[in-house]
């Protein structure tokens, strides 16, 4: 299978057929990014990263990974439309959670895990900074440097705020798992591993 750097190069020579190998490829990376955060409106959010990606696709330099230059550049479509929502509603993404923007879940793919059900929940439920930094890490499997990169940070801070967010996602899971069956709360190395597993459901 080719690689993503040597697709892009074929593109950007004007291969076509290379750029929707890559796009068939990095859907599922995409669509699962925005599905956690905006549930309602995922489809038009994964449709305007993909036109940015045709205008920014001779960009790339190669500094970090193409999943990386690709999410990039989903989380800049998110940051604006958190910027419209929040010029109409005084919407604040760095205080408010998933929850806050709106929109159903997508339960109804995780009724058969109830852990992964509570774990899509609880995840919503954090404020959408650590949500981020959890799914670029667990989910989209972004390196602590890819991320720092990213965000404009520098490794060892993104690796403390990982481990706070993992903290946080935990309390949050055990206040809504309250009432089930059961009884131990996960160890921080089981969420993680929900996590990247809630990736293929997403």
């Amino acid at each position: 299978m080719a690689q993503d750097e040597e697709l892009l190069a074929c593109w950007q020579a004007g291969d076509s057929a290379a750029g929707e190998q890559l796009a068939r490829r990095y859907f599922p990376v995409v669509r699962s990014y925005f599905r956690v955060k905006a549930p309602a409106e995922y489809q038009e959010l994964v449709a305007r990263t993909f036109l940015r990606l045709v205008e920014k696709r001779d960009s790339y330099q190669g500094k970090a990974s193409f999943r990386a230059f690709v999410l990039s550049i989903a989380r800049l479509i998110l940051l604006e439309s958190f910027r419209a929502k929040q010029r109409v509603e005084r919407f604040d993404p760095l205080a408010s959670s998933a929850h806050a923007y709106g929109g159903v879940g997508v339960s109804t793919l995780l009724t058969k895990r109830q852990e992964l059900l509570i774990l899509f929940e609880a995840l919503r439920q954090l404020p959408l900074p650590q949500q981020e930094l959890l799914e670029l890490y667990y989910c989209q499997q972004l390196s602590a440097g890819e991320i720092a990169s990213m965000l404009g940070s520098v490794e060892p801070t993104v690796r403390t705020q990982i481990r706070r967010a993992l903290l946080e996602l935990g309390k949050c899971f055990r206040v809504i798992e309250a009432g089930t069956p059961r009884t131990e709360p996960p160890a921080e190395s089981e969420l993680g591993a929900w996590l990247t597993e809630l990736r293929e459901l997403l």
